[in-house]
């Protein structure tokens, strides 16, 4: 897929640099705020969005203000081409924000990397408005399922917090806080544990995704259900495990 990027107000030098730096672009520039707002409202969007404030100061400010906050734009990468102070000054005096600033007299290599810069960003953010969002889901479905469930996030570094649903604290007879301080292997039949561990920590190695064994777990009154553990490993987009998760049955 093409990188799409638009150019706001542009100087033909810019123009010219941008379009050899990224030859294999789809470049689109445009010199007043009507024709922008009308090439941000086509599908598909631009990737990438070069205003130069010298254009039309107050103007361009206004629509890079609108697009930030405009969720479906979220993925835009809005670069504003002037210098510090004179983004500055259309910021009430606030900062800008240095990812967002391209200098003058703009370069071939500060426009490569401040969209790198960009898109690094980005990511991040994504990745942690996912985990967010699963945290709501974990919260929601995850505590109010009907069968017993225990997820693991780990840290990659040895450190993990348990959650056991509510399902599965009834079946033990314990509270959440009990399966947290204590670990889940307390509840596991000893006999079986050595069996689980084995295949949990291929899981962890990345050796299998994910494995279907029986175990018993002991409840705190000390009675015994025969169960049967599903665990596979729960991933982002990126393809990066952030969590384990068992359903009993």
């Amino acid at each position: 897929m093409h990188e799409r990027i638009l150019g706001i107000g542009l100087t033909q030098h810019d123009i010219d640099l941008i379009r050899s730096a990224y030859a294999e672009a789809e470049f689109t520039a445009v010199d007043t705020i009507a024709e922008a707002r009308e090439s941000l409202d086509q599908h598909p969007r631009p990737h990438i969005v070069i205003l130069d404030i010298e254009k039309d100061l107050d103007g361009l400010i206004s629509l890079y203000h609108t697009m930030m906050f405009q969720t479906e734009n979220q993925q835009i990468i809005f670069l504003i081409l002037g210098s510090a102070e004179r983004v500055a000054s259309a910021l009430d005096g606030s900062k800008p924000d240095p990812l967002a600033l391209l200098k003058q007299p703009l370069t071939s290599e500060h426009l490569k990397e401040q969209i790198a810069k960009n898109r690094e960003a980005k990511s991040q953010v994504s990745e942690s408005v996912l985990l967010a969002e699963q945290g709501k889901v974990v919260n929601i479905l995850f505590a109010q399922a009907p069968l017993a469930m225990l997820l693991r996030f780990e840290d990659g570094q040895g450190k993990q917090s348990l959650y056991a649903n509510e399902a599965l604290q009834e079946l033990l007879g314990v509270r959440d806080l009990e399966v947290k301080t204590k670990g889940f292997d307390f509840f596991v039949h000893k006999d079986d544990q050595k069996n689980q561990e084995q295949l949990l920590s291929k899981l962890r190695a990345g050796q299998i995704n994910s494995y279907t064994v029986d175990v018993r777990l002991i409840a705190q009154d000390g009675s015994e259900y025969a169960v049967t553990e599903d665990t596979k490993n729960l991933k982002l987009p990126n393809n990066r495990v952030f969590a384990i998760l068992s359903i009993f049955s």
